[in-house]
């Protein structure tokens, strides 16, 4: 009997009204061989109907083409690590947030992937469908990686996302550079303060939710006995080129004022102020400390 099944990558906008956006699709052939397409079409419209959610679209989308990626790298078969005609059956009960994925369905030896693309997810691509980039990286977003998620992407969690519920009365899902425990926990964030000059209320939300963020993990801390007076939470920003008055005002705000339990650096101090310690201290994978 043929294995072949595929998934629809959707954006629920309204989990109440189960509103969605086909943005992608995952296949498994027969010998559990994974393709993975995404529609930057069909991402940008779903980017226009909430430019809240923007970062957060991207951001797990990113992690799971990492996840995807590692594992090809890796050479281990999806049956391995999923259980052959459980993997995406998984990824249906799994993601729940603002990106889901549809019950798995069949496709028959005369149907290709290609085609369940275009009939499913979007019907206006020019050209052959190469995997596609979400966005063309800012070089803030490229400073980042460079300087942070690469450096410690094989020793802690880097772009991660800590979903609701995963803290004590945690309502929401916040996406985090990078966050690795050993006695303390170590949290970096980066902001690029330049990408929302015209949008300053999102910037002021973001910097709200992580504060927010951080007082959940000092109790969840104190509750699994760490060391909550040394956590060390650390939010990158480089100055302000624009022309938004009030960026410009909590830009000197940040960069001249402590902000409580917060230390604000540039960019180029992310090796020295936060990788250095990580690394000497030992920091492993928040995520696996989490599971135990």
């Amino acid at each position: 009997m043929s294995r072949r099944q595929a998934s629809i990558i959707k954006y629920v906008g309204d989990a109440y009204s189960n509103e969605s956006i086909a943005i992608g699709l995952i296949g498994l052939s027969d010998t559990n061989i994974c393709y993975f397409k995404t529609s930057p079409r069909k991402i940008n419209v779903a980017k226009r109907l909430n430019k809240n959610a923007s970062q957060l679209i991207d951001f797990t989308l990113n992690q799971f083409r990492s996840k995807l990626e590692l594992d090809t790298r890796n050479s281990i078969p999806y049956s391995a690590i999923q259980g052959e005609k459980e993997f995406l059956l998984k990824l249906h009960h799994y993601y729940n947030g603002l990106i889901q994925f549809s019950e798995p369905i069949k496709f028959s030896q005369e149907s290709n992937f290609e085609e369940l693309f275009i009939k499913h997810v979007d019907n206006q691509i020019i050209g052959p469908l190469d995997e596609n980039k979400l966005t063309k990286e800012t070089n803030y977003k490229s400073v980042i990686k460079k300087q942070l998620h690469l450096p410690l992407k094989d020793k802690i969690d880097v772009e991660y996302i800590i979903e609701k519920g995963a803290l004590n009365s945690l309502y929401f899902d916040f996406p985090i550079d990078a966050i690795g425990v050993n006695g303390r926990i170590y949290t970096a964030k980066a902001l690029d303060l330049n990408q929302y000059s015209k949008r300053s209320a999102e910037l002021q939300k973001q910097i709200a939710e992580y504060e927010s963020l951080i007082e959940r993990l000092k109790i969840f801390s104190n509750i699994r006995g760490l060391d909550d007076s040394s956590n060390e939470f650390y939010l990158i920003i480089e100055p302000y080129r624009g022309e938004s008055s009030s960026v410009a005002e909590l830009y000197n705000l940040l960069s001249s004022e402590k902000l409580p339990s917060i230390q604000v650096i540039l960019p180029n101090q992310i090796e020295s102020s936060f990788n250095n310690k990580v690394i000497s201290n030992n920091a492993t994978k928040f995520s696996d400390f989490l599971e135990v």
